[in-house]
Parts: C-alpha cells; structure tokens; sequence
C-alpha cells in the first residue's frame, strides 16, 4: 500500500490470504474421505507425473498433472467418467489406457506420436476415447509407455502403436503407428510391458522377447 492508495493488487492478495487457508482445509477434509475410499482400491500405475487408482467397484480416480491444457489436482484424486467398468489402469508418459470389463480399451491425454490409438496424432484427447480399431478383439491386458502402447489380446496376439522410431513397436521398422497393428512375428504372449522407448513380451513357453532402443534394457549383449 503505497502513498495511502489501495491497489486491485493488494486486494487480490488479501483476498488469496484470507481464502486459501480455507481452501486447504476444505481439501484436507475432502482429503479424509478419499482415504477411507481407497480402501476399496485393487489396483494402481503411476507413470512421469500422474497416477491411477482402480477401485473394486470398476471406478478409476486420477490425480496429478497430465498437459497444460489438462490439470489434474495434484492433491484430490478425481473420479474419471467411464461408461463401463473398468478391470484394468496403465498411466503412460502424458496419456492412459483403460481396460472395461467388455475387453474394450479406452485412452485419453497426449497423443502427439499416435499412442492413443485413434488414427491421428491429436495434442490431446480430453477424456477417454473407446479405441475402435480393436473393435472385435477382446482385449486381457494393456501396457502404456513413454510414447508407446501394447494391447494383449485374449488369443495371444499382441498389438501397438504409437511412437516407434527405435523399433519398439515390433514390426521390423521405425514407422510410427497411429493404429494398432498387430506383431505378426509372436503369438502365445501371456504378458506385455511398454517402456520409454523398448518393449517387453512373455510367452507362454517362458520365453522373454525384447525388442527397441537401450544400451542396457533389452537384456543383450551389445
């Protein structure tokens, strides 16, 4: 306050401080009943900067940060509108996979490299988005990376898309994908895992296939 004169700035920080206390402990009692609904939770996936909650009743909560265009409250988890149940969460760099009851993957968040698996390279995708491509494909698991998506299927096959520049995507190239497509070199998987910029697969012989980019992640001798 200066010279006696009150400015639309001192008011808005007077403002912020009589209001934000409130504003914390209205959180921390919202906070107390999250806690006691978290205890009801089966599964979660954390990925760079938000995470996943999948309740026993098909819920799923996020918290978080996922764009600039799309915040997450880092504090209260928020309940994700999903028509169907949901039986399975994969947090991916900027983006998620959900997995219904039905088979039926859903994705939403950052898609710039085709990882949502809609047929474009959309900057973002809102809220979750049923992946039509796999339309008749019943669907047991779902993997989200960095830029990357696995889709295991129930007869064993393997799908993905999305960023694919170091091979990860299993098709003996460096195109990227905007739909999934289908591994035609692997059948019998049983488990996926996408990671930054590699992929994981397990048979069911046992047999561990790595496939993409690392010095280190793919388990070879270089």
């Amino acid at each position: 306050k200066q010279g006696g004169l009150w400015s639309a700035e001192d008011d808005r920080r007077l403002k912020q401080l009589v209001t934000e206390p409130m504003i914390w402990q209205q959180r921390a009692e919202e906070h107390k009943k999250f806690q006691s609904t978290f205890s009801f939770g089966i599964q979660v996936s954390a990925a760079f900067s938000h995470s996943l909650v999948l309740m026993k009743s098909g819920d799923v909560y996020s918290f978080g940060y996922l764009d600039y265009q799309l915040f997450l409250d880092p504090i209260l988890p928020k309940r994700i509108a999903v028509q169907e149940k949901v039986v399975q969460v994969s947090a991916g760099l900027g983006y998620t996979l959900l997995l219904t009851a039905r088979g039926e993957v859903y994705s939403y968040g950052m898609g710039k490299a085709g990882n949502l698996g809609h047929g474009d390279k959309s900057r973002l995708t809102a809220s979750p988005k049923l992946i039509a491509a796999l339309k008749g494909t019943k669907v047991r698991e779902i993997s989200a990376g960095s830029g990357h998506s696995l889709v295991l299927a129930d007869s064993g096959e393997v799908y993905s898309f999305g960023w694919g520049r170091y091979g990860q995507l299993g098709h003996g190239d460096t195109e990227e994908q905007t739909l999934p497509k289908r591994i035609v070199a692997l059948k019998g998987v049983v488990q996926v895992s996408a990671g930054a910029s590699h992929s994981l697969l397990l048979t069911d012989s046992g047999a561990v296939h790595s496939f993409g980019a690392g010095e280190y992640e793919i388990g070879r001798a270089s």
